[in-house]
């Protein structure tokens, strides 16, 4: 009856799993500010931005690929199945920039 729980477990944590990693949330925004300059003619202008990838930096784990066995070959549970080790989206990046547009 044990291995019977242990296995029910599993199969619990294998669903809550995967509909964890359908919630991928990322936040992009940018940030632009426009300033006429009249040595570029009529519509000359700066623009300056600040580009902000991944705002909200929530850690989107990636699916336990590597780490996919649950017992080995005599039936033993696996100490490390299901170990998540890497993450689906970047950090947090921030990119500052300045256009020149005539």
């Amino acid at each position: 009856m044990a291995d019977f729980k242990r296995v029910e477990l599993a199969l619990w944590a294998l669903a809550l799993t995967a509909a964890l990693f359908m919630l991928v949330v990322t936040l992009d925004a940018a940030l632009i500010k426009n300033t006429s300059i009249r040595g570029l003619g009529r519509d000359g202008r700066l623009q300056f931005r600040a580009e902000l990838f991944n705002l909200a930096n929530r850690a989107n784990f990636a699916a336990p690929l590597a780490n996919n066995r649950l017992f080995d070959a005599k039936g033993q549970p696996v100490a490390f199945a299901g170990q998540i080790t890497t993450l689906s989206t970047g950090p947090r990046q921030v990119q500052l920039g300045v256009k020149v547009l005539w």
